[in-house]
């Protein structure tokens, strides 16, 4: 039996379907399994319908007459999504893009409101930890986080493992999880399929690593407070 085979089974999603009326399929009789200690990584093109499936997985699609849906989804325990959005009380319950575009309005304001907007996803980040949910979905999590907000993020993916959660992450900034990734899925033409990774890199005063581990712990030493 593989080590894969000896991890639980979560989160199981089977005939999974998603369509728009009157336009062609998101998703077409998917399947998507999710076990305990191990991180998912999905990809795919803008708009292939990412962050309407893991509302879906989480049971928390909006209720729109030409958005139908069909499928099982049985989840081992309960459930949490971080989504894109900004939920605290400084921006309401303002999308992330249409809260910076009322901030950046303001004269002078741009750099101050993306340093906003990084604390604001950081402290969503951090809270995840306040809860006992067995399966975790993240939407783009790295977005507005700088370098010290994106390590805070990896190591919160090694801790779920350890801890031994299921966690789904849809991200396009996808060098970052190179090596915590355990699972690579890619959605595309209404089909979810397995990928592999492609190598990349990254840089550090002038250093490039091709390891995202070794990028992590490099940066720490330089700068043990993040």
């Amino acid at each position: 039996m593989t080590r894969t085979a000896l991890k639980e089974v979560l989160l199981k999603a089977e005939g999974l379907a998603l369509s728009f009326r009157g336009a062609p399929p998101l998703l077409r009789d998917a399947c998507l399994s999710l076990r305990a200690g191990q991180v998912t990584v999905l990809t795919g093109p803008t708009g292939s319908g990412k962050s309407l499936l893991l509302k879906r997985l989480a049971n928390q699609l909006p209720n729109q007459k030409t958005l139908r849906s069909g499928g099982h989804v049985h989840v081992h325990g309960s459930c949490r999504l971080l989504s894109q959005e900004l939920r605290y009380p400084e921006v309401m319950q303002l999308s992330v893009s249409q809260w910076l575009r009322k901030q950046f309005s303001r004269p002078g304001s741009q750099r101050a409101t993306t340093c906003a907007a990084g604390r604001i996803r950081r402290r969503q980040l951090a809270e995840v930890l306040r809860h006992n949910s067995q399966v975790l979905l993240f939407d783009e999590p790295l977005a507005y986080l700088d370098e010290a907000g994106r390590l805070f993020f990896v190591q919160l993916l090694q801790r779920l493992r350890r801890e031994r959660r299921a966690v789904l992450v849809v991200e396009s900034r996808t060098a970052w999880l190179e090596e915590v990734a355990d699972k690579w899925l890619k959605l595309e033409n209404a089909k979810i399929r397995e990928r592999r990774t492609i190598g990349v890199s990254l840089s550090y005063g002038g250093t490039t690593f091709t390891s995202t581990l070794d990028y992590v712990e490099h940066t720490l030493l330089v700068h043990p407070h993040f």
